[in-house]
């Protein structure tokens, strides 16, 4: 007799597997109830892009934009995001970074109105939201001979969505510090979010190589401990990743991957991953 599928026979909703703790659960809510436990002050959030020609599915972009971010906009104040925006007031470095950027990273033309929706939906929730800052010197920087440096590129991102954090960080104490000298009842003490790639927010960085790429380790300070880190994932686009495969939560992945529930994975202290529900026209047909 073939053994249940995940969505006709859910995971208890707290289960062990390949030494890792996972959820299976029903919706975004309960999803960040285990997220939020320790009333964070810092959450960033890692997308794994969507590619040209990658599985048709919804984007991990757009369904943070969706049910997560409105269980999370009651308890954020800010939320960062990993873009920026070309002015053209940097002349041709800036055009040729923008090009080069656009066809390494492979993404969507429809990407760019996402995260367009992602703020205004953000500010339409009473979050406030900010994009990061790219100087013409830093263009200049980035091209060196010609062509782009990814790393220096990795390395200006990390660096502006720490510093973006920090400087949000500081107008929110000094909001706090400002309310309280006027005798008035201090601002609820509310997360800032930062939204990027599953490299920057990484806790725990799989080769020394990649420290550098990361600013978890700084915002956990800044937080006194209280940051959070979780990796959303889309079914569709990581079945076939190679390199994911490697990792040790992944069978947990292809055993519970569902069209009707969600897999919240604990990978290590404060650290989660948050694989969405599998699309019904990509889950395999039972045979008669």
């Amino acid at each position: 007799m073939p053994s249940p599928s995940p969505d006709s026979a859910p995971v208890p909703l707290e289960h062990r597997e390949q030494g890792l703790r996972f959820w299976s659960l029903p919706d975004e809510a309960a999803a960040l109830r285990e997220v939020l436990r320790g009333a964070p002050l810092i959450v960033g959030f890692g997308e794994y892009h969507q590619k040209k020609g990658s599985a048709r599915a919804a984007s991990a972009l757009q369904r943070f934009a969706g049910p997560l971010l409105r269980e999370l906009a009651p308890r954020a104040s800010d939320l960062i995001v990993e873009t920026w925006v070309t002015e053209g007031r940097c002349g041709e470095n800036e055009r040729e970074v923008a090009r080069q950027v656009e066809v390494t990273t492979q993404r969507p033309a429809a990407t760019e109105n996402e995260v367009v929706r992602l703020l205004k939906q953000a500010k339409g929730l009473g979050v406030q939201p900010h994009v990061l800052t790219v100087s013409c010197k830093d263009y200049q920087r980035l091209l060196g001979a010609g062509e782009v440096d990814y790393e220096k590129l990795l390395g200006l991102i990390t660096r502006q969505l720490e510093l973006e954090t920090q400087r949000v960080w500081l107008a929110r104490q000094r909001a706090a510090d400002s309310a309280a000298a006027a005798k008035k009842a201090a601002p609820r003490l509310c997360a800032i979010l930062l939204y990027n790639d599953t490299l920057h927010n990484d806790r725990f960085p799989p080769v020394k190589e990649l420290r550098p790429f990361s600013y978890a380790t700084a915002l956990d300070k800044l937080s006194g401990a209280r940051y959070v880190e979780v990796d959303l994932y889309v079914p569709e686009y990581i079945a076939g990743d190679a390199d994911l495969a490697k990792q040790s939560w992944f069978p947990i992945f292809r055993r519970h991957v569902s069209t009707k529930r969600l897999l919240l994975i604990e990978r290590g202290e404060r650290s989660f991953i948050l694989i969405f529900r599998k699309s019904p026209a990509s889950a395999p047909r039972s045979r008669a």
